[in-house]
């Protein structure tokens, strides 16, 4: 594990004592994990508790959409600079925001995470201007190429960047923005690899997960998306109120070409879909609706399948018949592509 050492004076402008920042650290350091893809490519995340009280890995969307993409996804605590890799049981993309959540496998038990409550995205608010800020993760030139036989990072630093929040008067896309001080002797030359990864406060709040960077030669930013914008990856979508009597509910699975902005080469997929609608009220605002639920990449090739859960709620035009609701959900599914990066924009 790395971080930025301080001295007491250091310590002292984050509000901490030398012990207290030895324990946040450490803190910190047990609840992050690590994703790669197929060509050893990933990124970073944190450890949570599920509602089904299962363990996952919090991380970017975009870094979950890459190593889909590979046909191969693993995700691993590291202890004490090694990392043994396992496969997630689903992957959840956030359709609103870069998050994704990789569900983990009975027995699998990193050395600490964060329970429901720590990252429930309805029990937060923003952080102020020039707070302290801990941003963690694995720098991809910290650490070695993963071995994808053995499935290991054989050796990995994880770094702690030490910032504070920007001035959050002004909305940047919705992210949060802080400072990545190129001046700071010990830091790598690029950041990337840390996508996903926390961003914690120095009273152990999460405050969101780490998006993107810009690195200028007089300054460096992180952004990361915040903790209130997860919320279809924590809580499930449904009709609030009453709905018509006379619902009427679908299934449908249609197979779809995209074209993989890597190589150019066709992946085959199916998107999982319900329609609902009602023959008596169709112009009640539940009156025709549907929920893409999932994406299957690769069907048909076992060696290379991913079912990714997601929740993606679009509304039929008023007096809609079945060609009509056939046609909105492929527009839906084009939409959607896009807005997951699986697809060129």
């Amino acid at each position: 594990m790395e971080d930025q050492h301080f001295t007491a004076e250091e310590c002292a402008v984050f509000g901490l004592t030398t012990d207290e920042h030895e324990r946040l650290c450490r803190w910190v350091f047990e609840r992050v994990g690590y994703v790669v893809g197929g060509d050893g490519r990933g990124g970073s995340g944190v450890f949570v508790k599920t509602s089904e009280g299962r363990i996952a890995l919090l991380t970017a969307r975009h870094v979950a959409a890459h190593c889909i993409l590979t046909g191969e996804l693993q995700v691993a605590a590291c202890i004490d600079g090694q990392g043994q890799f396992e496969t997630p049981l689903s992957v959840h993309l956030s359709t609103k925001c870069d998050a994704a959540l990789m569900t983990m496998p009975e027995g699998f038990a990193p050395p600490a995470h964060l329970e429901l409550d720590a990252w429930d995205p309805t029990h937060h608010s923003a952080p102020p201007s020039g707070a302290h800020a801990i941003a963690a993760g694995m720098p991809r030139t910290w650490k070695t190429e993963p071995d994808l036989e053995q499935r290991r990072i054989a050796r990995g630093r994880t770094l702690l960047l030490w910032t504070e929040v920007k001035d959050t008067s002004e909305l940047h896309d919705g992210r949060i923005e802080c400072k990545a001080d190129k001046r700071i002797g010990d830091l790598p030359s690029t950041l990337r690899g840390m996508s996903g990864g926390p961003l914690f406060t120095t009273g152990h709040r999460l405050l969101g997960v780490i998006q993107s960077e810009t690195i200028s030669e007089k300054e460096g930013l992180l952004y990361s998306t915040p903790r209130a914008a997860w919320i279809d990856l924590f809580r499930h979508w449904h009709p609030e109120g009453d709905g018509p009597p006379d619902l009427r509910d679908t299934k449908i699975g249609h197979d779809w070409m995209i074209i993989e902005p890597a190589t150019g080469c066709p992946i085959p997929l199916q998107i999982f879909a319900e329609l609902s609608w009602s023959p008596s009220e169709p112009n009640h605002k539940y009156g025709g609706y549907g929920r893409i639920y999932a994406i299957e990449f690769h069907k048909g090739d076992p060696r290379r399948q991913c079912l990714v859960n997601l929740e993606w709620i679009f509304y039929f035009e008023s007096d809609h018949e079945a060609q009509d609701r056939i046609r909105t959900l492929e527009e839906e599914v084009s939409l959607l592509l896009s807005k997951l990066s699986f697809v060129e924009r």
